[in-house]
């Protein structure tokens, strides 16, 4: 009973942890579009991000006393572990992408506007399939796969996008310097949606396992 009790309080921090990952993400959206909009709500929207991607480190550090306590498996619990960790990437290069803005403050231009907010869109999207890949592999591992290919999907639309708007960027009459700071940009923004495949590929690994 005690060892069930423990599981069950670790899926529930789990859950929880991914909730903040994901407002992290649906506030950098926000960001993005404020600061495109020349509002100056984007540095709240910084501020916000800062908070959850806290308290998303605090629960992480209570998911892992709770293992390190006994909950699950040995053989689960590194998964757990590393899932966890990566998951908490997420939230960490969101961070850097919010204090990337607010403290160097980019020069956009008009073309890429849209799809700089489509790109922080399918991102947050991303995860939002992923909160239903762990509990495919809670219950039905096999429905796993099928999640983390829609995610790769999605990996692969930012990385389209992200193709085309480096070459308007470079095609432009921006200084060079310019150039490059808002390719800076770009780039952090889109390693948000690696660091989202990375925890995918953990949680396929998980199923894998389940799946007996």
């Amino acid at each position: 009973m005690v060892f069930v009790k423990k599981e069950t309080e670790v899926q529930n921090l789990i859950d929880h942890h991914f909730d903040l990952v994901g407002r992290t993400l649906n506030e950098l959206e926000r960001m993005v579009e404020t600061y495109l909009k020349g509002d100056k709500a984007f540095k709240t929207c910084c501020g916000n991000i800062d908070r959850l991607e806290h308290e998303a480190d605090q629960v992480r550090r209570e998911i892992e006393c709770k293992l390190y306590e006994g909950a699950f498996l040995p053989i689960y619990r590194e998964d757990y572990i590393v899932l966890i960790e990566q998951l908490d990437q997420v939230a960490n290069q969101a961070e850097a992408v919010s204090q990337f803005i607010v403290l160097t403050r980019p020069e956009i231009p008009d073309e890429i506007h849209d799809d700089l907010c489509r790109v922080a869109r399918v991102t947050a999207e991303s995860l939002k399939i992923i909160v239903g890949c762990i509990e495919s592999v809670r219950k039905k591992p096999a429905e796993a796969f099928a999640l983390s290919k829609q995610v790769q999907d999605k990996e692969r639309e930012v990385d389209r996008i992200v193709w085309e708007m480096t070459k308007t960027i470079f095609k432009s009459k921006m200084k060079k310097a310019e150039k490059i700071h808002l390719k800076m940009l770009i780039d952090r923004i889109a390693a948000i949606s690696n660091r989202i495949e990375d925890t995918t590929d953990r949680l396929a690994t998980m199923a894998v396992k389940r799946n007996v």
